[in-house]
């Protein structure tokens, strides 16, 4: 289930992050600062719970964290990268929103990698 949600909370962030993208193009036209703004809001939170869902799995999953299904470093540097993805993807929402569209594209990848190492761990 928490492979669901953060794939889930994956794709919500990435539509968010073009939406916002959009909607930054259609305030330097003058028009649309509102939904910016709001897009803007949403973008942040929901990558707070991102961070809050990955903080999770190392919290109640010490199966994993103990190196039992597979080294315990591959699970900790894969939840870093994606923590560290997560901020730049906040400060991008704040302060270069043109660069959200790759930074969502690479966080992306990253959980879809993560969540893949944790399925053939666990076959």
């Amino acid at each position: 289930m928490a492979q669901e949600r953060l794939m889930q909370l994956a794709q919500d962030l990435q539509r968010l992050g073009a939406e916002e993208f959009y909607y930054n193009q259609q305030q330097e036209e003058g028009s649309r600062l509102h939904d910016f703004l709001e897009n803007q809001r949403q973008v942040l939170i929901t990558a707070d719970k991102l961070e809050k869902e990955l903080v999770e799995e190392i919290r109640f999953n010490p199966t994993q964290l103990m190196g039992i299904d597979y080294p315990l470093d591959d699970e900790l540097n894969s939840i870093v990268y994606l923590l560290a993805g997560l901020e730049d993807i906040k400060r991008s929402a704040v302060h270069s929103v043109e660069d959200l569209p790759a930074k969502m594209q690479v966080f992306k990848r990253l959980l879809e990698a993560h969540l893949m190492q944790e399925v053939l761990a666990a076959s």
